[in-house]
């Protein structure tokens, strides 16, 4: 067994965890709480998830505003 392992905190941007993951070829990384206690295991199939989520919903607001619809 190991006692190396590659962990995240909540502080950090999901992109920079993702770019990470990706550089190390890590699928799982362990997500810590301020303390350093865990608090999960972030996916790499997860966060992608997530990312993608976000910028439809980013994507969304833009077309709105652009069709003079507003901030919805």
């Amino acid at each position: 067994m190991t006692t190396n392992f590659t962990a995240c905190t909540n502080e950090d941007l999901l992109s920079d965890v993702l770019a990470m993951m990706h550089a190390r070829g890590l699928i799982h990384v362990l997500l810590l709480d301020a303390d350093r206690h865990p608090l999960g295991v972030l996916n790499a199939h997860n966060g992608l998830r997530a990312m993608l989520a976000a910028g439809n919903h980013e994507e969304a607001l833009l077309r709105n505003y652009v069709m003079e619809l507003g901030y919805q």
